[in-house]
């Protein structure tokens, strides 16, 4: 298992959420990342290393 950190985005680029899990590798990573902030711009990191730019989901309710 790895740690990862999710920082979550407002309009202005500024992180306004933050969020520190464990996952199994990095696919996992980005499904816990869609699934728990399906409507926020978020930027995965693992250590100093950028894993995703995740974009909010367009058909997100």
């Amino acid at each position: 298992m790895a740690g990862y950190r999710l920082f979550c985005l407002d309009e202005g680029g500024h992180i306004s959420d933050r969020r520190d899990f464990d996952a199994d590798d990095d696919d996992a990573a980005i499904a816990f990342a869609r699934a728990t902030y399906a409507h926020s711009n978020c930027e995965l990191w693992e250590l100093g290393r950028r894993v995703a730019l995740i974009a909010p989901l367009k058909n997100a309710s």
